[in-house]
């Protein structure tokens, strides 16, 4: 996906339903993340991936200029049935809400109040764009993905409710 689709944002929702790579296979894998290029060995970032051989889903964001990371995580996620995974960033939360917010099935599972590790991806790097399924051309996620949704804004519970009340993707194995 082209850099142009998340540049400037404040905010920053991107949402899909997946049923999980296998979490026992070795490796962080990558179910969508943009990078910015800056000081080495990552600029700014936001991704959903999953942690090594973990059966987790997380979400780390990092803001170069700042020094400051955050990455939250929900465990036992992946059990062969479809779900919905949310991240939300947001420079200025509403009330209520954190600036780091990490959905699965609808519910708000993991967030975190770090302001200064929501990064600016004004400057995604050309050579990758937004990335699904992949890190820089590996680490690739190895699990069926669907209903991919990247929106310039935070949605709100709401939204997330309404989009898991809809149900699964249509899939018939």
């Amino acid at each position: 996906y082209p850099k142009s689709l998340i540049a400037g944002l404040n905010a920053l929702t991107v949402a899909a339903w997946t049923s999980g790579p296998p979490y026992w296979v070795t490796g962080n894998k990558y179910l969508v993340a943009a990078q910015t290029t800056g000081t080495a060995p990552h600029g700014d970032v936001f991704a959903l991936y999953q942690p090594g051989e973990n059966n987790r889903i997380s979400l780390w964001v990092r803001n170069d200029a700042n020094s400051s990371g955050a990455t939250v995580s929900y465990n036992n996620v992946w059990d062969g049935n479809w779900h919905l995974i949310v991240g939300v960033i947001n420079k200025s939360p509403q009330p209520g809400r954190q600036p780091i917010e990490l959905y699965v099935d609808g519910q708000l599972v993991a967030s975190r109040s770090n302001v200064n590790a929501v990064p600016d991806l004004s400057n995604v790097d050309e050579t990758w764009g937004v990335q699904v399924g992949h890190w820089r051309g590996s680490m690739q996620w190895n699990g069926l993905m669907d209903e991919l949704l990247i929106l310039p804004y935070a949605a709100t519970d709401e939204e997330i409710k309404a989009w898991y009340a809809m149900g699964a993707p249509f899939y018939d194995p």
